[in-house]
């Protein structure tokens, strides 16, 4: 009796082996999730061997973003569009197809100083910023710039900004 049960035991060990290699199981990004990451880590369960990741905007996978990756995580050097996206990875058989949708996030960090202010872009994707100045109840732009990720301005204190996504 402890015979069999210990075949059936390595059998079913080989056999979950067997199906991690044929079909490895998309982990993150999880399906139909909303992410606010344009680099966001891919993570699949599988067994350590090299995989073959394709990430498109397309279900069919006509032009996508391919990747051979040693197991099991991957991410992208570049930031992907803001639109539904579709993955999968591929062991020996293609594993299921993954969608999600990155967003756009618009975020401005606002730090006060004595007399100044700095703001910087704490969002997702590059801002175009108007300054604007006030006087008399009168609101005149008196500049712009485009924030990058991270990137930051100082104004003085009587300075207003407004803030729309770049790209």
């Amino acid at each position: 009796m402890k015979t069999i049960t210990k075949i059936i035991i390595v059998n079913l060990i080989l056999l979950i082996i067997v199906l991690t290699v044929l079909f490895p199981l998309p982990k993150t990004p999880k399906n139909n999730e909303v992410i606010f990451d344009r680099k966001p880590e891919f993570r699949w369960i599988g067994i350590p061997m090299t995989y073959t990741i394709l990430i498109d905007n397309n279900p069919e996978f006509t032009s996508p973003i391919k990747k051979q990756v040693y197991c099991c995580e991957y991410i992208p050097e570049e930031n992907l569009p803001f639109e539904n996206l579709y993955w999968k990875v591929k062991g020996v058989f293609p594993s299921i197809i993954t969608q999600f949708r990155i967003e756009s996030e618009i975020a401005l960090k606002l730090k006060q100083e004595q007399e100044n202010y700095t703001v910087t872009n704490d969002g997702n994707s590059k801002l175009n910023v108007s300054i604007e100045q006030s006087s008399k109840n009168k609101i005149s732009v008196t500049g712009q710039a485009i924030l990058d990720l991270d990137e930051s301005l100082t104004l003085n204190k009587n300075t207003r900004v407004k803030a729309e996504q770049y790209e």
